[in-house]
């Protein structure tokens, strides 16, 4: 037999790894959020998503307190099957979970915090334009639902968000801008004209569904998933399709006049003011491009969420 210069060794009979233990990440100074909590969609979408990018983009715990200044869980209307916190416990469950760091959010009751909010920060002076409107763009974990296969002889699907059956109107609220077609002039009077597009659209051969308040918010994400694109105005709604990662075609006034106030929101939307500027014929381009326009934006979510920017997080903003 040929000489070898390594004698044969003990096989190791024990588990190298029965020494082993998971050293967890310090928790004793998480970053604590207050938050007042209010209605809208994208008043409870947009802080639970920010609060999670801030766990990651700066390697620390984070807590997100909302403050309700009501006795307990609310419903916006009597009929409402959830309450606003369901709302927001079905987002909080159903983001993209934070990798490595712990997300922890509560609900405060009986409490009229005397501020929107603390410890928010959107971009510094220097990255603002490349940025903003990324600090609080998360998806949720059921992935991106793009279509690709539009059908050219089937009929395609298409979800609107409208203000049809809003309680109030937009332009009581001193806020037309985000829904103009919500206060269309006719004649003397106004009147919305969700309708009359849902109507056109269909015309075109579009499967048409639509979501509302008293819509469940399994039902509407479910709607807007077997959708090509989601057609609307700016909120409500719009922000569920955003978290999601929906093609988008926003009406709204919120451009340039508005500081581009919706674009920034909905940074993939492909956005007009006007009815009658849309081509209603180019729904199919208009999602490819937004697709292209959202992937986009993902990518820069990938490099923002590495620099840390806890030194510069802003106090008390009202």
């Amino acid at each position: 037999m040929a000489a070898t210069l390594n004698p044969p060794t003990k096989f190791r009979q024990d588990d190298p790894y029965k020494d082993y233990y998971v050293v967890p990440a310090p928790h004793a100074n998480p970053l604590v959020i207050e938050w007042k909590g209010k209605i809208g969609y994208g008043d409870v979408i947009s802080p639970i998503c920010y609060a999670m990018n801030m766990a990651e983009k700066n390697q620390v715990d984070v807590v997100l307190n909302f403050h309700w200044a009501t006795s307990g869980p609310t419903k916006y209307k009597a009929e409402d099957k959830e309450t606003i916190q369901d709302f927001a416990d079905y987002i909080a469950n159903n983001t993209a979970p934070v990798e490595m760091f712990e997300f922890t959010m509560n609900h405060v009751y009986d409490s009229k915090l005397g501020f929107n909010h603390d410890n928010y920060d959107t971009a510094g002076p220097d990255d603002r334009n490349q940025f903003m409107g990324l600090h609080n763009l998360r998806f949720s974990t059921f992935g991106l639902s793009d279509h690709n296969t539009l059908s050219p002889n089937g009929r395609n699907t298409a979800t609107i968000v409208s203000t049809i059956k809003h309680k109030q109107t937009l332009q009581e609220y001193g806020k037309e801008w985000k829904d103009p077609l919500g206060w269309s002039p006719a004649g003397k009077v106004t009147v919305n004209a969700w309708p009359k597009a849902i109507t056109m659209i269909r015309k075109r051969d579009w499967n048409v569904s639509t979501v509302h308040y008293e819509d469940t918010i399994d039902s509407c994400v479910k709607k807007m998933l077997g959708s090509h694109v989601v057609i609307g105005y700016h909120g409500a709604h719009m922000w569920l399709a955003r978290w999601l990662g929906m093609p988008m075609i926003i009406f709204s006034k919120g451009g340039k006049q508005r500081n581009n106030i919706t674009p920034r929101a909905f940074p993939w939307c492909i956005m007009y003011e006007y009815w009658s500027d849309f081509n209603i014929d180019s729904i199919s381009e208009h999602i490819l491009m937004s697709i292209e326009k959202r992937d986009i934006e993902i990518e820069k979510l990938k490099y923002y969420k590495t620099n840390p920017n806890l030194y510069r997080l802003r106090q008390e903003r009202t």
